[in-house]
């Protein structure tokens, strides 16, 4: 059966009890005329409690206040509201009464709460236009009972019986049946669109239902089929793009492993498998937290930093094929959009790189410098003797022009020894083997005597060198000659940038709150670019190629020297606007 007819049939049976209370009214109409009095005493006696109220209400209402001023006349009012609450007899009192109580209560909790005055008193007055309401009804009942009596007492019963039945029916119907009827499904249907948002696609409406209702049990049941399917569809083709990203894995002979956004493992390729020591069947599939608590090799490549800025310096020794491998680990993720998906799946890759060869073949250079240095140091020990010897008035007097070239040999012979000496700092910082011999010392000394070391430099090109050095600097705790090294080094570099009678600062200041001192060397150079500069604290670059002297080590090396210190080394400049290069030391504690 349609809704419609339920609803006719509802009024049809509606009209039914409206004719039978019609025929009932006869039989009653005495006991209604006998009873009328009662009633009329009745409506006297609201008219009396909502008098008594009146009062304790306007008790409550003391002037230039906004707060009751003692709970007494709320308990009196509270006394008279019980009795005028069982003694309901008009149309629409009942629910007067209902809202007489309900104000009633949210007074007294207010009281309680030691609520301000301007609520107390917008609930008094609601309280007093409420009692108004219920004399007003009381009072015209009485005066039409008083009319009624007068003209017929029948008739007016007849009439109040015939409207109070409709009334009653029609509040009874909508009140507790449709509304019911009607919202029941509707609670059905939106607890079943809740599932359905939570993921749960397996969720059906009844329909057992002879409605219209039925009509869209159908409906919201198709709807969650297809939502059911499409959602397979795209699980299906996840599934397919993570095999396909598995098969292109499985052809490369490094290591590779995928793991889900869920944390669980997607695909191993054969080098990753005969390294970690399992099988397929026994990491495709499985959760990794429970492949890592066994596995300890797989535990230590997994704390690999996924897309970490800084490359990860750990070097992983693995023994393959008896023979140890060394393996540098990464870690990417890899974002799939899948239609359908609100959000792009997120999974993770870790990746071993063999960089045994490498590291073999980096020893075997860094080696290969540290002796060819050594050797070096001998020939260039005998020419720096024989040039001393040469200028030694002992041996003889030379002229003007063999003096030159003497100077010439000796400059030469100076500059190959800053190489050499580079290239074993060098080996050295590759090795591992570099000592710091750390110990506190001034900031101001420090850049004193660097100074000091630079000024022949400095007064041959004509250049003024000025040095500042804030008054709240702290010592540090630094390798005295490595920094050193490392402050002469940026001063080197500005001096051979700066033309003839330009300028250079050096100075030194507090930051971080004082945790560390900045040193600062700005020229007024060319400049470097943006591009260029983190390039030049890398081995072997100069960025002007038509440079002759240097080998491009300095600034690595220096780097390598403060870093080593715990400190850092970076640059600040703009092409055409000179430069400033600065280093951070950490104080003395």
């Amino acid at each position: 059966m349609t809704l419609k007819k339920k609803i006719a049939l509802l009024l049809l049976g509606l009209l039914l009890i409206i004719v039978a209370a019609i025929g009932l009214s006869g039989y009653f109409l005495n006991r209604l005329a006998e009873n009328s009095h009662s009633v009329v005493q009745d409506n006297y006696r609201t008219l009396l409690y909502v008098e008594r109220m009146g009062q304790s209400l306007d008790s409550l209402l003391l002037p230039n206040s906004t707060a009751p001023a003692v709970p007494a006349p709320l308990l009196s009012l509270e006394r008279v509201a019980t009795r005028q609450l069982a003694n309901a007899t008009e149309t629409g009192e009942v629910t007067l009464n209902r809202e007489l109580d309900r104000q009633l209560r949210e007074l007294r909790t207010l009281v309680e709460l030691g609520a301000d005055g301007e609520v107390l008193q917008g609930v008094l007055f609601s309280l007093k236009r409420t009692l108004n309401r219920i004399y007003a009804i009381n009072a015209r009942a009485v005066e039409a009972r008083n009319d009624q009596a007068v003209r017929a007492a029948d008739d007016a019963l007849l009439y109040s019986s015939l409207f109070a039945g409709v009334s009653v029916l029609v509040i009874l119907l909508y009140l507790l049946q449709l509304p019911a009827y009607l919202t029941k499904p509707i609670r059905v249907v939106s607890e079943r669109m809740r599932s359905i948002a939570a993921g749960n696609y397996a969720v059906t409406i009844e329909e057992e239902r002879e409605d219209e209702f039925r009509d869209m049990a159908r409906a919201f049941n198709s709807m969650a089929q297809r939502l059911h399917y499409f959602e397979r569809s795209n699980l299906a083709q996840l599934i397919v793009e993570r095999n396909r990203l598995g098969a292109v894995a499985d052809h490369f002979d490094i290591p590779i492993l995928g793991v889900s956004e869920a944390g669980t493992v997607l695909f191993a390729n054969a080098p990753m498998l005969e390294i970690i020591r399992r099988e397929k069947t026994e990491v495709i599939g499985q959760p990794l937290a429970d492949i890592t608590r066994h596995n300890d090799l797989l535990a230590e490549l997994t704390t690999t930093d996924v897309d970490r800025q800084a490359p990860d310096r750990r070097i992983l020794t693995i023994v393959v094929d008896n023979e140890e491998r060394l393996y540098s680990p990464r870690a990417v993720t890899v974002v799939t959009d899948v239609e359908g998906l609100t959000q792009p799946t997120r999974d993770r890759f870790y990746i071993l790189n063999d960089i045994t060869d490498f590291t073999r073949k980096d020893l075997l250079k860094t080696q290969f410098m540290s002796t060819l240095s050594h050797e070096l140091k001998t020939p260039i020990a005998a020419i720096e003797m024989g040039t001393d010897l040469l200028k030694s008035k002992r041996v003889g007097s030379m002229n003007e022009e063999q003096r030159a070239y003497v100077d010439t040999i000796e400059d030469s012979a100076g500059r190959v020894r800053r190489m050499i000496d580079e290239l074993l700092d060098l080996s050295r910082i590759e090795a591992g083997t570099i000592e710091l011999n750390q110990e506190v010392t001034r900031v101001a000394d420090l850049l004193r005597d660097a100074r000091e070391t630079v000024l022949p430099f400095v007064k041959d090109k004509q250049i003024d060198l000025k040095v500042e050095v804030a008054p709240t600097v702290p010592a540090i705790r630094v390798d005295v000659h490595k920094l050193l090294w490392a402050v002469n080094n940026l001063l080197t570099n500005a001096i051979r940038y700066t033309e003839r009678g330009g300028r250079i600062l050096l100075r030194a200041f507090p930051v971080a709150g004082g945790s560390r001192v900045r040193i600062e060397v700005t020229d007024f150079g060319p400049g470097i670019e943006k591009k260029d500069q983190q390039r030049v604290f890398e081995k072997f670059v100069r960025l002007d190629r038509n440079e002759q002297e240097g080998t491009g080590l300095g600034l690595a090396i220096s780097k390598e020297f403060v870093e080593t210190m715990g400190g850092s080394i970076g640059v600040e400049s703009e092409a055409g606007s000179g430069a400033t290069f600065f280093l951070e030391v950490l104080v003395a504690r």
